[in-house]
């Protein structure tokens, strides 16, 4: 797969043996990380990491090749973060890789064995700032990983409101880097306006025309996470009501 020779051992993400990933700007990824914790034993210790190089082992690399590499996630400082418990696909008796046309039928013949403890973790959010393509490695081993991209997410189309008199207003979910963020280029609090069932549309008045508004985005003041009172107004951020005074005369509604 990757024309390296390894060291006889690899990652094995979800299940499956160095796959490419595709990691999507803005999206907040969590790692549980098992490549062992214990660095006296380095055979058994591969603390988890992403990077520019596609050769990875940053903690035996020498001071100048370190200055070479970019890390991305798995290290704070110098000390690397993506470690855990050891856990291996361990061959039951001799490799019996070539005799196989398929991965999943070699897997079968793999156990899964892991050493006492608890995982590793670590979270990371590729952004603007992050090149197309990265890697997944392992600190203390060269070639233990294979190759990451890094993708825009595509929003949702916004829709437009069909013309109509009678406007329902209700509160839903974002639909996140899809939906609202991608729509608005604003992150929101995780819940929007759907108008008519649609997700924050655009909406068309005709001026002279009297439009009807039933809004039901809470009515209990006291709990603000369930009290979303409806308005038009010339702010594009809303929030009349938690404005300071000065804000709030600046404010046509």
């Amino acid at each position: 797969i990757t024309g390296n020779s390894g060291s006889g051992i690899t990652w094995y993400l979800n299940g499956l043996l160095i796959p490419e990933i595709r990691f999507r700007r803005g999206v907040t990824y969590t790692f549980i990380t098992e490549g062992g914790e214990d660095s006296s034993v380095l055979a058994r210790y591969h603390p988890f990491y992403l990077t520019d190089s596609d050769r990875g082992g940053y903690l035996v690399k020498s001071m100048a090749d370190q200055l070479e590499e970019t890390i991305y996630a798995g290290f704070e400082g110098e000390t690397p973060i993506g470690v855990g418990r050891y856990c291996e696909y361990q061959n039951q008796g001799t490799d019996r890789s070539l005799e196989f046309d398929t991965f999943e039928e070699y897997k079968t013949t793999l156990k899964l064995e892991c050493d006492p403890g608890t995982p590793g973790m670590f979270r990371w959010t590729p952004d603007e700032s992050t090149p197309d393509v990265i890697y997944y490695q392992c600190a203390t081993h060269q070639f233990l990983g294979y190759k990451a991209y890094v993708e825009e997410v595509v929003p949702w189309k916004q829709p437009v409101l069909p013309h109509n008199t009678t406007i329902v207003a209700r509160i839903g979910q974002s639909g996140n880097l899809k939906g609202y963020f991608g729509i608005t280029g604003n992150s929101g609090w995780g819940i929007t306006w759907y108008l008519n069932g649609l997700l924050i549309p655009e909406i068309r008045f005709r001026r002279g025309v009297t439009y009807t508004f039933i809004t039901e985005g809470g009515e209990d003041s006291s709990v603000l996470a369930r009290y979303h009172p409806f308005y038009l107004t010339d702010s594009d951020r809303g929030g009349y009501l938690v404005k300071s005074m000065a804000d709030q005369l600046e404010e046509t509604i």
